[in-house]
């Protein structure tokens, strides 16, 4: 009796395994490449409307404004980039470290910009965040932990106020006695 419970947890462990390896190919040879699809298609449903643009007589295809808007959401349908976007919490952590406030200037190409043309410069924004959101666990576990670190902050100061009061007075003083 021993001897066949033995054999069907051995054969249970390596279908499983078995099954593990093929749901693992799966994912890597159709599911990744058919979600990259999908996120290259948002991307170029947002160029269509871009073109569309021109169609309605709203911008002019000569119109340098166009012109970088086109070439941007172009260049984003890329594979290779759609697959950095998807990489998520590394892409979003190296915009941030590159980004720069607008200069005012900017601001007031950006203002003088038609309504539709701001509309699709904010769905590429949107378009851009959810295919990092969508395509990286990790971006989605690194901002779940951040949700859970601040409730977990907020119990202590509940639980102990004193101390936490004490510890940030002493981190204060801290900071002043030794600036580094």
């Amino acid at each position: 009796m021993n001897e066949f419970f033995i054999r069907l947890a051995i054969s249970a462990v390596v279908f499983g395994l078995a099954a593990l390896i093929f749901l693992w190919r799966y994912h890597a040879v159709l599911g990744l490449p058919a979600k990259r699809r999908t996120f290259q298609y948002r991307l170029f449903a947002l160029r269509d409307r871009v073109i569309d643009l021109i169609v309605d007589g709203v911008m002019k295809e000569d119109d340098p404004k166009w012109q970088a808007l086109y070439s941007a959401l172009n260049a984003s349908a890329k594979p290779v980039v759609v697959d950095r976007m998807r990489s998520g919490l590394p892409f979003v952590l190296e915009i941030l470290r590159k980004a720069a406030p607008p200069t005012p200037g900017e601001l007031a190409s950006f203002d003088s910009l038609p309504q539709p043309v701001k509309q699709i410069y904010a769905d590429y924004v949107n378009a851009v965040l959810s295919i990092c959101w969508e395509g990286s666990f990790l971006l989605r576990l690194a901002v779940w932990l951040a949700k859970k670190a601040v409730f977990v902050a907020r119990w202590l100061q509940r639980q102990r106020p004193v101390e936490t009061a004490t510890y940030r007075s002493f981190e204060r003083a801290k900071e002043q006695l030794c600036p580094a």
